[in-house]
């Protein structure tokens, strides 16, 4: 019984396979007729065909719009990591054009001092630079008084001149230390303004070259950060029309699942148009390949349906049998029961008839009872 279990088992695979070879074959065959529709096809076939057309449009479109989603998010993440790259390239150029300010204030200090005219309304940006260098000839003077009273004193006055030439040369030091600060600031205000535009200085001009070229690098990338912004609106509006703004990849999986009922649907309208082609509307060469391979493949799966139904009645003989062996073997054990029970039957007769010999014999030797109560009296 296990190997007709297993017959049956290879018999449904070679069903399968079957099947497959039949649906393969009408699905080619509709696929035929799909490319050349016959003339004069019939209502049914004309109808199928455009069932079928639809949804390969439909596929197309699914497919294109999994190919435009992707396409966006890598577009996305370019524009993202482009965006990084320039935001970090400003702060770079910003960084190298700060150490140009101070050069370029000093330039512009030395341009407004020749010609104090030409930059007045700019007096105010350059004015602390103005105040330190009245207050470095006013120490300047000092120490030259100082250096010329020390000609003049004597030993123990002296002592005292030169500690004041030592605090105004210190205080002269520190002025002059803090120049090149006053150059930066004055550079870095500078350069926010018109006057480098508004002056003609060739010490100028070259002090601000390096950073009007850096300033044109700068301008062409915020250009360019700002085309890419746009861009990546363009691109999330479009992201959001596709239902894909928040989760692109969930969006994609449910038009994958779409796209494959899609396929789906189509097989089987494949299958029907190749069997409404074979069978109803005959405008299939019934010799093809495809015709051939249906007949052969039908006549074999018949034979196999068969054979299991043989091997099913087969298995079926076998689990009646084996059971019908046991109801008889559970019969004869019955039976046996029933042997023994009637001799059990016959031995209690037996017994019964002896001892309803000993209670006849017992009730003659008794008498009456009657006479046994009045004895008691």
């Amino acid at each position: 019984m296990a190997d007709f279990h297993a017959q049956i088992e290879q018999a449904r695979d070679r069903i399968t396979e079957y099947q497959r070879q039949i649906e393969e074959s009408y699905r080619a065959i509709g696929r035929r007729v799909l490319e050349s529709p016959p003339e004069g096809a019939s209502a049914a076939l004309s109808e199928l065909i455009d069932k079928i057309r639809r949804i390969d449009e439909t596929s197309q479109g699914y497919n294109a719009l999994i190919s435009r989603i992707r396409e966006i998010e890598n577009r996305m993440t370019e524009i993202k990591e482009q965006l990084g790259s320039d935001g970090e390239q400003i702060r770079r150029i910003e960084r190298e054009n700060s150490a140009y300010y101070e050069s370029i204030g000093e330039a512009a200090y030395e341009h407004y001092r020749r010609n104090p005219e030409v930059a007045g309304h700019y007096g105010a940006v350059f004015q602390p630079v103005v105040d330190i260098h009245d207050e470095l000839s006013s120490i300047a003077q000092e120490i030259k008084a100082a250096e010329d009273e020390l000609t003049r004193k004597s030993f123990f006055d002296k002592v005292v001149v030169r500690g004041r030439l030592a605090l105004l040369r210190t205080r002269q030091a520190n002025k002059e230390g803090n120049i090149p600060k006053l150059f930066y600031r004055i550079g870095e205000r500078i350069v926010r303004t018109e006057l480098p535009n508004e002056i003609d200085s060739s010490d100028l001009n070259q002090a601000m070259e390096p950073y009007r070229e850096n300033a044109r690098r700068v301008q062409e990338i915020e250009k360019r950060q700002f085309d890419l912004e746009q861009e990546r609106e363009r691109l999330a509006t479009e992201l959001e029309e596709a239902g894909a703004a928040r989760r692109p990849a969930k969006r994609i999986r449910e038009i994958e699942s779409l796209r494959a009922e899609n396929k789906e649907r189509r097989s089987e309208l494949l299958t029907e148009l190749g069997k409404r082609a074979l069978e109803i509307d005959n405008v299939v060469d019934r010799s093809t390949p495809e015709a051939t391979t249906i007949e052969s493949a039908k006549e074999k799966l018949s034979a196999e349906e068969q054979r299991i139904e043989r091997l099913e009645a087969a298995i079926a003989v076998d689990q009646l049998e084996s059971r019908i062996g046991q109801i008889t073997e559970e019969i004869e054990q019955k039976n046996g029961r029933v042997s023994e029970l009637r001799k059990e039957v016959t031995q209690l007769k037996k017994q019964k008839t002896q001892l309803e010999s000993d209670r006849d014999q017992a009730i003659e030797r008794r008498g009456g009872i009657e006479e046994l109560d009045d004895g008691l009296h």
